[in-house]
């Protein structure tokens, strides 16, 4: 074997080897091209890895691309996050009406308050006390009743009077119909002592729409 198959070369830059062929190789076979020129080098995959809060890496591992789609989700999001929509509701405020008290007393359960941030629906309710046992929820749909979604009440603590028990709820609109500028309606249940009440505003429904922050900051706290 010759004592030396591989030469330097001052042409390239760095310390590249080049392949020397030789006749002479004792297996009988030319010598080949052990290493390639850097402009004939396939391009490398990048490969980007996470880690979670504590430092550790995670198990997924994203190529350059799939990061790349990755970010525009995030940036997406943002974007709508800071569309700047928010709900208003379409009522005045129950509890400020005239007959407020009567229209508890007929119906056993109405409306309150209700209250928005830029995507979720805040209000209370006033029920009748005809027994100790209640459920109270808020039903509501975003495709004018084709479906629909309830959302169970809580208690408010120490709420009764006697005659009234007061009941909270809160309702998170998802971002995507926030951003279409569209309404949803809602209706208030009252079930106890195996029976069933409702109040619908007079059987329009309460609506609330979605509109630009500008047009919704003298509006959305109405009553309150």
């Amino acid at each position: 074997m010759s004592n030396s198959r591989l030469r330097k070369t001052s042409s390239l830059r760095g310390r590249e080897l080049l392949p020397i062929n030789d006749d002479d190789d004792e297996d009988g076979c030319h010598g080949h091209s052990i290493l390639r020129r850097h402009s004939s080098l396939p391009p490398k995959r990048k490969n980007v890895h996470f880690a979670d809060g504590f430092g550790k890496p995670l198990v997924s591992v994203f190529s350059e691309e799939e990061y790349n789609i990755h970010v525009a989700i995030a940036a997406a999001k943002r974007e709508l996050q800071n569309a700047k929509k928010s709900l208003k509701v379409c009522f005045e405020q129950p509890v400020a009406s005239e007959g407020f008290r009567e229209r508890i007393e007929k119906q056993f359960v109405c409306l309150e308050n209700a209250v928005t941030s830029q995507n979720s629906l805040m209000g209370t309710i006033k029920v009748m006390n005809i027994a100790f046992h209640k459920e109270v929820f808020v039903r509501y749909t975003l495709d004018s009743w084709n479906s629909h979604t309830d959302v169970m009440c809580s208690y408010v603590q120490d709420s009764n009077d006697g005659i009234t028990d007061r009941f909270s709820f809160a309702i998170t609109i998802p971002e995507y119909f926030i951003a279409s500028g569209d309404s949803f309606e809602f209706a208030v249940c009252y079930k106890s002592d195996g029976n069933e009440y409702w109040d619908n505003n007079g059987g329009i429904n309460y609506r609330v729409e979605c509109t630009s922050a500008v047009h919704n900051n003298e509006s959305h706290l109405n009553g309150f």
